[in-house]
């Protein structure tokens, strides 16, 4: 509870400092700022919050104090666009900011950036570790004091994290884990989510889902043991050719979709359902449906995961999975802010929230 208090207390702080800051920017030079009895009042903070916003503003050069007078604006050669003014940089490694649930992840990593008066340098890997090593390498001759990653999905190399250890650099990991490293982390629940959704499709009346799903790694294991989950609990039995993991590289997510659906029509006895890892698989799977003469949500049982804006778009509307992915990028760059700032974390500090059900029509 304590820390939960400081955590917010300092959230509060660097708000109130950017909100000053952007206050400032609008003021002539040497313009006199409101007393802080004023802003006390302005920004309901206490006044040693106002204090040491303004001590700090006052360190940047961008306020002056002058005894018996007041505090007051200094524009000119302390511009924030001096460049040698001094900013605080972090890094923001993911897959890619395109794709997925990727954009509100990058947006709350944002949000709390620009309340806190730091740059961010996102990189995006392609899931390539080697480009993600590179990225790192990049970073830390950027003298960025903090990274958050989304990790490869396989082959991490681990020198580069060895490397930001060695460095100084703080960083924590979102959404996935890393084999053999200890890092705080904030994830999604893949499990119950995965679990969660398949027992709605079952409550349905579909009684032979199958589940489909890119590369196997950490998360799509645990999707589908979730899905595998549901079906036990349901005292429905696992069917090995109900289960398909995409091997296939340098395919979209839709074409990997698509075919896996063609596989699973094409048995003796097909599925009556399709639990799929995310959102653009199922965009696949209505494909190779629509070619069948197949509907969702009436002749075969459809959910995806991430709710991903495409969910609510297609022509069935698609029963999916909310990836808290706004919650998961802002509760991650909290933890981040505290570290960088002396707060320390236990290696294996995680974080974990729950996603969300959202019926629609597609089951």
């Amino acid at each position: 509870m304590e820390r939960q208090r400081m955590k917010k207390k300092q959230y509060r702080y660097l708000q109130v400092k950017k909100e000053l800051f952007d206050y400032i920017q609008g003021l002539p030079d040497q313009t006199r700022i409101p007393p802080r009895t004023e802003l006390v009042e302005r920004f309901h903070v206490t006044r040693t919050t106002v204090d040491r916003a303004i001590s700090e503003l006052i360190g940047k050069g961008y306020l002056t104090s002058k005894i018996g007078s007041g505090t007051y604006v200094v524009k000119g050669k302390t511009s924030p666009l001096e460049p040698n003014q001094s900013i605080d940089n972090w890094g923001l490694i993911l897959p890619n900011i395109a794709k997925d649930s990727y954009p509100e992840l990058v947006r709350a990593v944002e949000d709390v950036c620009c309340a806190s008066m730091i740059n961010l340098i996102i990189c995006n890997t392609d899931n390539d570790s080697q480009k993600e090593y590179r990225y790192m390498q990049k970073l830390m001759n950027s003298n960025v004091s903090g990274i958050i990653i989304v990790p490869t999905v396989n082959n991490v190399l681990l020198d580069g994290y060895r490397e930001l250890k060695d460095h100084g650099i703080k960083y924590v990991f979102c959404n996935r884990r890393v084999e053999g490293l200890n890092a705080p982390k904030v994830v999604g629940n893949d499990f119950y989510g995965s679990n969660l959704v398949t027992k709605y499709l079952l409550s349905k009346g579909w009684k032979k889902p199958a589940y489909i799903s890119v590369p196997y790694y950490s998360t799509s294991e645990q999707r589908c043991i979730g899905y595998q989950s549901a079906l036990c609990e349901n005292n429905i039995p696992l069917r090995e050719e109900y289960v398909i993991f995409s091997e296939t590289a340098g395919k979209s997510h839709k074409k990997r979709g698509y075919e896996m659906m063609k596989q699973l029509l094409a048995l003796p006895e097909p599925p009556d359902s399709v639990v799929c890892f995310n959102d653009m698989l199922a965009v696949g799977v209505y494909q190779a449906l629509e070619e069948a003469g197949l509907m969702p949500g009436k002749d075969i049982g459809v959910v995806g995961y991430d709710n991903t804006h495409i969910s609510a778009e297609l022509p069935v509307r698609l029963t999916t999975v909310r990836f808290p992915s706004y919650e998961i990028g802002k509760k991650a760059s909290e933890i981040l802010l505290d570290m960088v700032n002396g707060v320390e974390y236990k290696e294996n500090h995680t974080v974990i929230f729950q996603p969300e059900l959202i019926i629609r029509d597609s089951c």
